[in-house]
């Protein structure tokens, strides 16, 4: 645990330098920061080896040294909250809900398909932005029932979940969206909370700069141009890149 947690202080250190950095050349206002740190070991969930994520442990698949090594290029996040706002995202663009339209969670539980749903607070009727702000999985899923699963899945599709961002690094993982036609009978309410889905980091982080960026997916780079030996720019490469319609996905049928 000591030198965990001597690296935790160590990495405290040198994030703080990197984000200075940013302040000081005047991007901080436009640059997302991912730091990842898998578990220590030290808890169950991890297990003597650690983890990147416990939901691959509680789900039984192993996680040897090639999927860490892979760190953000390998499909990885899921949980509560992730799809929360591409869901709303989805009913607002498709006319589905209104600035003056609430939901009731009730107690803060729901009984649907043989599952309880539950929230961590009761918050009562409150409308689409306190469901997101709240994180509330029975405001999201009552929401999310007026999309069909169609909608639904294209909705998380046009994020770029379950669709490789085009980056230029061999090994990166398209993460897992399936199609309707295999879903279960909990999987729209799932899929709303943010489980019975995968994404790498570079994927959600790509999905939510599009809520920023006017709805405009972009192509992370690693490159941005290449110049030559007097600096002149000889290359520039482009961040545009197709809708996620135009890569040909599983009929959602």
């Amino acid at each position: 645990m000591e030198v965990y947690a001597g690296f935790l202080a160590y990495c405290d250190h040198h994030v703080g330098r990197l984000l200075d950095s940013f302040e000081e050349l005047g991007i901080a206002d436009d640059t997302l920061v991912y730091v990842i740190i898998g578990d220590n070991g030290a808890s169950a969930e991890g297990g003597p080896a650690g983890t990147f994520n416990e939901a691959l442990f509680f789900n039984f698949v192993p996680e040897g040294h090639e999927v860490r090594l892979g760190l953000g290029m390998r499909p990885d996040l899921t949980g509560r909250g992730l799809a929360q706002p591409f869901i709303a995202a989805g009913l607002m663009e498709r006319g589905l809900v209104e600035s003056t339209d609430s939901i009731d969670t009730g107690d803060g539980t729901l009984e649907l398909n043989g599952r309880t749903i539950t929230d961590d607070h009761k918050v009562g009727r409150v409308p689409l932005s306190e469901v997101i702000r709240m994180s509330s999985n029975v405001g999201i899923v009552k929401f999310a029932q007026r999309l069909s699963p169609r909608d639904q899945y294209e909705t998380l599709r046009d994020f770029g979940l379950g669709t490789p961002t085009g980056i230029e690094f061999p090994s990166e993982a398209g993460g897992t969206l399936r199609p309707p036609a295999v879903w279960g009978s909990q999987s729209s309410a799932s899929m709303a909370i943010g489980y019975e889905l995968s994404v790498t980091p570079l994927q959600l982080a790509d999905a939510y700069a599009a809520l920023a960026n006017g709805g405009k997916l972009m192509r992370p780079m690693i490159l941005k141009g290449e110049t030559d030996s007097s600096g002149k720019l000889i290359t520039e490469y482009q961040t545009n890149r197709p809708h996620p319609l135009s890569a040909s996905p599983p009929n959602p049928h």
